[in-house]
């Protein structure tokens, strides 16, 4: 392709506006900065824009790219283990000894490889949380250099944890916060948030300074949040309350929040959610994977809180975006007395999910200017 214009064509074009959804035999325009120049019929564009490179032809589907909403790349070099696991075995098998020792050279190489799938599968925009204990290590400023290679959009948090016996001192913890702050500094297409592994977690000081900081210098969050039953057990029995009231008593939702998962909510969370303008992110597959539960998409939306999608490397393309994990995870996790009975049939309202369309990542503002 030359360094001139470019026409992306497609049998059918994704705009995503209010006024036209879809268009029938499409293109999308891109100028010579490789910005979005127009979107409409591509037999005018075509004809209006004659010496511009044509990508594609009659027979694809041309859309903005895809947002993973979460995701973990400290796991990118350890897939596929533990799969018979539950949410808590995992870590203690797998998770918990990996990030113990996990470098930022780690994270470089397996970023790189995990880049490489998620751009192959549509995906142009992740939503990171390197969450490790191995604080000092600063493995998550590798995930950093890697997107920034790979030339990725991203947030990227540090997951942080203490309340668990020799966890690490909270002054080295925001340190790791701060050094991952000040690598993204300058970065234009990569924010940063502070991260909070497990609200469960963290204790009273380390959640305190942490929402301090946040306030202090204007920093989002990115966390998880009811994930499983056990967790939310776990909280009432410490705190009085779930894992998502103790986050709202705590003054976390000060400011703006990706809460993953969120399976276990009770009608009262998605209030406290809804009313603090936090967002989720639905995480399916590893829902599926782990029998965590199904996560009330029909309860979160009703409210308006936003929400995306993770791990889109897995789902895309097309049709089994809704057709396998989705349906299996259904009816693998109905035991949870989660029946989630909700199908998102339409393909523009499965790609309001995918792409994260409202999500609270202010970086994708980018991807969307058609």
């Amino acid at each position: 392709m030359s360094a001139g214009q470019a026409l992306v064509r497609g049998a059918w074009v994704l705009a995503m506006a209010p006024d036209r959804e879809l268009i029938r035999d499409g293109a999308v325009l891109l100028g010579s900065d490789g910005a979005i120049a127009a979107v409409g019929p591509a037999a005018e564009l075509a004809a209006a824009n004659p010496e511009a490179d044509l990508i594609g032809d009659e027979h694809g589907i041309v859309l903005p790219g895809l947002v993973n909403a979460h995701t973990h790349l400290t796991e990118s070099l350890i897939t596929g283990m533990a799969e018979d696991a539950t949410l808590f075995e995992w870590f203690a098998r797998i998770i918990n000894p990996a990030g113990s020792v996990i470098t930022r050279d780690d994270m470089v190489i397996g970023t790189r490889l995990r880049a490489v799938e998620m751009l192959r599968s549509g995906i142009t925009t992740v939503n990171e949380m390197s969450a490790y204990g191995n604080v000092g290590s600063l493995a998550a400023l590798g995930a950093v250099d890697g997107l920034a290679e790979m030339g990725m959009r991203a947030q990227v948090s540090f997951g942080a944890a203490d309340d668990f016996p020799g966890g690490p001192a909270v002054d080295a913890i925001m340190a790791e916060h701060e050094a991952l702050a000040d690598r993204i500094k300058g970065q234009e297409l990569i924010g940063f948030r502070a991260g909070i592994a497990t609200i469960l977690a963290l204790t009273d000081e380390l959640f305190k300074r942490t929402v301090e900081a946040s306030v202090g210098n204007g920093w989002a969050v990115h966390t998880h949040a009811a994930e499983v039953r056990e967790e939310v057990t776990q909280s009432r029995t410490r705190h009085g309350h779930g894992t998502i009231e103790r986050a709202y008593e705590m003054g976390l939702f000060e400011v703006p929040v990706i809460a993953a998962h969120c399976v276990w909510c009770t009608p009262g969370d998605i209030g406290l959610l809804a009313s603090k303008h936090a967002t989720v992110a639905h995480n399916p597959v590893s829902n599926m994977l782990l029998g965590s539960g199904v996560m009330p998409l029909p309860q979160i939306r009703g409210p308006g809180i936003p929400e995306g999608l993770e791990r889109l490397d897995v789902i895309v393309p097309g049709v089994e975006l809704v057709g396998v994990p989705v349906i299996d995870g259904l009816g693998t996790l109905r035991h949870t007395g989660h029946q989630g009975r909700h199908l998102l049939q339409h393909p523009c309202r499965i790609y309001r999910l995918a792409g994260s369309h409202g999500s609270g990542l202010n970086v994708i503002k980018r991807h969307w200017k058609w």
